[in-house]
């Protein structure tokens, strides 16, 4: 017996299941859809209403989106994708050459390190970190210091301002340092060394007969004492 249909229906041509209404039906097999579709050409998923593919295989979205030219994720409104780690951001990204990450704004990238910095950076030429602001890199330790820094010529640490490094002993001091010949200690500012018993003394100094004699007499004292 077979059973009347009342009122407007199509057939679906593939599948034989009758539909109330208006149905249009995709050309691959599948299933007849109510009202307006499209079909995924290629994923072969129907979505009701307008539908954008983007032309690499994936998913498609209602409404307006933008697909990056990577295989990934299409994102709605405005997006910039990473060129080279395949990341996408929302909103403006500046991306620098070296692989790595997008930022946001405006940054600097350090070409030794690969680290971004948001901000102004400045990088020494030798690898390592980029640091905020003006800075000076020791030459021979690779120690980066905020600020004016003076570094001496032979391997050690770098110091604030101005400084003089002994080149005996290899103690940098701050200030003028006047390192006598002999070996011995380093004296701040002017002094003299006693040629005779070695002793130095600070600022100008005369070493006469009267001196030496009492030096011996209270020597010979101390030691009869």
């Amino acid at each position: 017996m077979r059973r009347r249909k009342y009122g407007q229906f199509t057939r679906d041509k593939s599948s034989g299941t009758g539909h109330q209404g208006q149905v249009i039906r995709d050309s691959s097999p599948g299933t007849g859809h109510q009202g307006q579709f499209t079909r995924d050409k290629s994923s072969g998923t129907v979505h009701q209403g307008q539908v954008i593919r983007d032309s690499s295989p994936g998913t498609s979205h209602q409404g307006q989106f933008t697909r990056d030219n990577s295989p990934g994720t299409s994102h709605q409104g405005q997006f910039t994708r990473d060129k080279s780690s395949g990341t996408v951001h929302q909103g403006q990204v500046i991306r620098d050459s070296s692989p790595g990450t997008g930022h946001q704004g405006q940054f600097t990238r350090d070409k030794s390190s690969g680290t971004g910095h948001q901000g102004q950076v400045i990088r020494d030429s030798s690898p390592g970190t980029g640091h905020q602001g003006q800075f000076t890199r020791d030459k021979s330790s690779g120690t980066v210091h905020q600020g004016q820094v003076i570094r001496d010529s032979s391997p050690g640490t770098s110091h604030q301002g101005q400084f003089t490094r002994d080149k005996s002993s290899g103690t940098v001091h701050q200030g003028q340092v006047i390192r006598d010949s002999s070996s011995g200690t380093v004296h701040q500012g002017q002094f003299t060394r006693d040629s005779s018993s070695g002793t130095v003394y600070q600022g100008q100094f005369i070493r006469g007969v009267y001196s030496e004699f009492c030096s011996r007499v209270f020597t010979q004292v101390d030691n009869v004492m």
